[in-house]
């Protein structure tokens, strides 16, 4: 069985590494727009279609996505069929857009937050469902837990000082000086 301790070091750990990465993600997200998207093939209306899914970082916020690409005819299913030939399916990653770091884009990605879905009837149907989080809170997300640490850390060593108890005790044990003795 893993020592609940340990556990709670880790999940520590893997919080405070998931809050810089996306502290990263939120500064970078600022002047730059990147997309990493997974596709597969599937089969819709016995015709040939696809399934993609999108992570997109910009503007400070992060969307998640999946969009079904559906053709409309047996032709238009053999076109894009022939199109995922030549791209491929699977993993890719992109920048989508760069621009200027502004006041006014840090202020809308501030709020973006929610569900969203539609269709987008072209050639091929697009019919996708997204949600939208802002940065900001997906950092106080992911930071809770180390908050949780340190508050619980900070509060033990009050009440180690409070109570006379040394904050080493392996200190105290081989004479060296501890924070107590200063």
């Amino acid at each position: 069985m893993v020592n609940r301790r340990r556990l709670q070091i880790f999940i520590a750990t893997l919080s405070l590494l998931l809050s810089i990465a996306t502290l990263v993600l939120w500064m970078r997200s600022l002047t730059t727009a990147d997309q990493l998207n997974y596709s597969y093939p599937i089969s819709a209306n016995n015709r040939y279609a696809r399934t993609d899914w999108s992570v997109l970082s910009g503007y400070g916020f992060l969307s998640i996505t999946k969009a079904r690409m559906l053709p409309k005819d047996d032709a238009t299913a053999d076109w894009l069929k022939q199109l995922d030939y030549l791209s491929g399916y699977g993993w890719s990653f992109g920048v989508v857009d760069g621009y200027e770091m502004s006041w006014e884009g840090f202020a809308s990605g501030l709020d973006r937050i929610g569900f969203s879905s539609g269709s987008d009837p072209r050639k091929v149907t697009r019919q996708w469902k997204s949600i939208e989080i802002p940065d900001w809170l997906l950092l106080l997300v992911v930071s809770i837990p180390v908050q949780v640490v340190v508050v619980r850390t900070v509060r033990v060593r009050r009440a180690h000082k409070r109570r006379g108890f040394p904050l080493d005790p392996v200190a105290t044990a081989q004479g060296r000086p501890t924070n107590d003795d200063a």
